[in-house]
């Protein structure tokens, strides 16, 4: 039986092998559907689905920020 820290560590070496292998066939590192946007390691869905995503992530950054000022 592995450790989680073994099982983690096997993840994260197949996921690293993954996105060299898509990367060398010209595929999107993310979804490995479609090919990469000029210049770019990932399509253009997966860019804007991450785009979004960071969006979403800030708004939610800035309101626990508002909050904790409120709390003072």
């Amino acid at each position: 039986m592995r450790t989680p820290e073994q099982r983690r560590a096997n993840i994260a070496d197949c996921l690293r092998r993954r996105k060299i292998r898509l990367k060398k066939i010209h595929l999107c590192q993310d979804c490995g559907n479609r090919p990469p946007f000029e210049d770019k390691t990932l399509c253009v869905a997966c860019l804007e689905s991450r785009r979004k995503l960071g969006r979403e992530y800030r708004a939610h950054e800035k309101e626990l920020d508002i909050a904790s000022k409120k709390a003072y």
